[in-house]
């Protein structure tokens, strides 16, 4: 999840999809993540600054709670979800909790 963060900070979604899980890949191509995250998570390629919060085990997979504050100093908490397949560590699924300015925002 760091990694794949750090690879979003340096705007690289190619190098962020990397960290995706074997599951998350076998259901979305390079091509439709980076449309994911263009459409809907956009300030993660202008990432200043994260901080993992919390943990917890749910089932086969870890949640993960994160604040972000993209380079516009907005400020976001998402949830990520990971899992471990063999050996190998892969984000699932991230989310919006909540973005300053608009605690609606899910």
């Amino acid at each position: 999840m760091k990694a794949q963060l750090d690879a979003f900070s340096g705007s690289d979604p190619e190098a962020a999809y990397t960290f995706a899980s074997s599951s998350f890949k076998a259901r979305n191509s390079l091509e439709q993540f980076i449309a994911i995250i263009t459409t809907n998570y956009e300030f993660l390629l202008n990432l200043d600054s994260y901080t993992v919060d919390g943990c917890s085990k749910q089932g086969d997979f870890y949640l993960f709670a994160v604040s972000l504050i993209d380079s516009n100093g907005q400020a976001y908490t998402m949830e990520y979800t990971l899992s471990l397949i063999g050996t190998s560590w892969g984000v699932d699924a991230a989310s919006v909790i909540s973005s300053e300015g608009d605690p609606a925002y899910s």
